[in-house]
């Protein structure tokens, strides 16, 4: 058999496996998270389906452990259980683990996270303009009322509460199941590397099911999977992930606390000079990326396959 075809056929086998596993550990987690629930006196299926008309002030915190528990489980235990059942001693090296970027990549790395909120927004505004059904649009509202119901607890833990499970965990996590495991496996039935990279950030944006910032998520899911193409270490869009999540977190903490008057869920999306100049900039950070890191792209199509 040719080895183009051989690696397809094996990663296909290897989609298989971790949908099953992630299947198995998926409906443990619903299991613990419904138990949760109903210590707390909520409904966890309506918690994690973003409902918001069943939270109250009292059962916040378990709705928090409930949240916890779907992000272990969906993500963060199922990704690092197949890795250590399927690619075994080589795991690290697999999902690009085993290696920290360069201190030029975090550099380059900081700074599309810097300009990629003014085209996140730019994005956000365009998938605004189109028209999402009654039940869609009622669930989207859902979604950000219950994480601004979250986001608001004071208390001393609070942030950091938040930020381990809206931040890091999420960080860890998706990238894991997202860049290091269905990266590879799109990448490798694709035999294409930039192919790979949108089919997974289609799926993770798809995943989210919000479909008013799928085109915003779609983006930011093809620039953390050209992160690790450049860098060849997962820890760089790791870090990127978690930066532009917990930055966001901290803004709206302070903001809910009195300490910053800017409310990221008013601010003005209409694009405009600032939106062009910072997509225009990342574009060129992400030009020179592409040029500057030869010999990390060499080394990440070799672990992909030699034959892409």
């Amino acid at each position: 058999m040719p080895l183009r075809q051989e690696i397809q056929r094996l990663s296909v086998i290897e989609f298989v496996l971790y949908l099953l596993v992630a299947v198995m550990f998926l409906m443990f987690g619903a299991t613990l998270a419904d138990w949760i629930g109903r210590q707390w006196g909520i409904d966890s299926l309506r918690i994690l389906l973003e409902d918001i008309t069943c939270a109250t002030p009292e059962n916040l915190l378990g709705i928090r452990w409930v949240l916890l528990v779907n992000q272990l489980f969906t993500f963060l235990i199922p990704a690092l259980a197949f890795a250590f059942l399927y690619y075994k001693k080589e795991w690290s090296k697999t999902l690009f683990l085993n290696r920290f970027p360069s201190g030029r990549n975090l550099f380059w790395g900081v700074i599309l996270l810097f300009f990629c909120f003014q085209c996140i927004q730019l994005l956000y505004w365009i998938n605004q303009q189109i028209p999402l059904p009654d039940n869609l649009r009622k669930m989207e509202d859902s979604s950000k009322e219950l994480i601004q119901a979250i986001l608001q607890i004071d208390s001393p833990m609070s942030l950091w509460i938040n930020l381990l499970i809206m931040a890091l965990l999420p960080a860890i996590g998706e990238e894991l199941v997202f860049r290091g495991i269905l990266q590879r496996i799109a990448t490798r039935l694709s035999q294409n590397a930039h192919l790979g990279i949108w089919i997974t950030a289609f799926v993770f944006s798809a995943m989210h099911g919000q479909f008013e910032g799928f085109l915003p998520r779609f983006a930011l899911g093809g620039m953390l999977g050209y992160l690790l193409y450049w860098s060849g270490s997962l820890w760089l869009p790791i870090l990127v992930h978690f930066l532009f999540n917990g930055l966001q977190i901290i803004a709206q903490h302070l903001y809910f606390q009195g300490d910053i008057e800017i409310n990221l869920d008013e601010v003005d999306m209409t694009p405009g000079l600032p939106a062009f100049f910072a997509t225009s900039i990342l574009l060129l950070a992400c030009y020179f990326l592409h040029k500057t890191n030869q010999k990390e792209r060499n080394h990440y199509e070799q672990e992909m396959g030699k034959s892409i």
